[in-house]
């Protein structure tokens, strides 16, 4: 059984404010630093939350919302590392115009 203490309850709130800043961080961090801290987030709390599995018995409707955040942060973490520079030409990715796409035209 789980003893809801205040600590406990402490580290349950930072575990979910992570998640949280992580939304701010993204849009105000640089590349680098950006991809550091959501392959960091993505790893820790991937890590976190499959160990929870194996505390107790873990009820149906946790069992399934642990599913889903490991493999959200799991897919996280994956993007996070094929990242490219999009500011840096010689990571920019060259991909073609597919059927129905409009491509700019230089005017004459």
């Amino acid at each position: 059984m789980v003893h809801y203490t205040q600590v406990f309850l402490l580290g349950a709130a930072v575990l979910v404010e992570i998640s949280i800043v992580m939304i701010v961080l993204s849009r105000l961090l640089k590349y680098r630093a950006n991809r550091r801290a959501n392959i960091g987030a993505g790893i820790f709390l991937t890590g976190v939350q499959a160990a929870t599995l194996f505390v107790g018995t873990p009820t149906l409707a946790y069992g399934f919302l642990s599913i889903v955040l490991i493999g959200t942060t799991a897919i996280i973490v994956w993007y996070a590392w094929r990242w490219t520079n999009a500011e840096d030409p010689s990571q920019a990715e060259i991909q073609p115009a597919s059927a129905g796409t409009l491509v700019a035209q230089p005017t004459p």
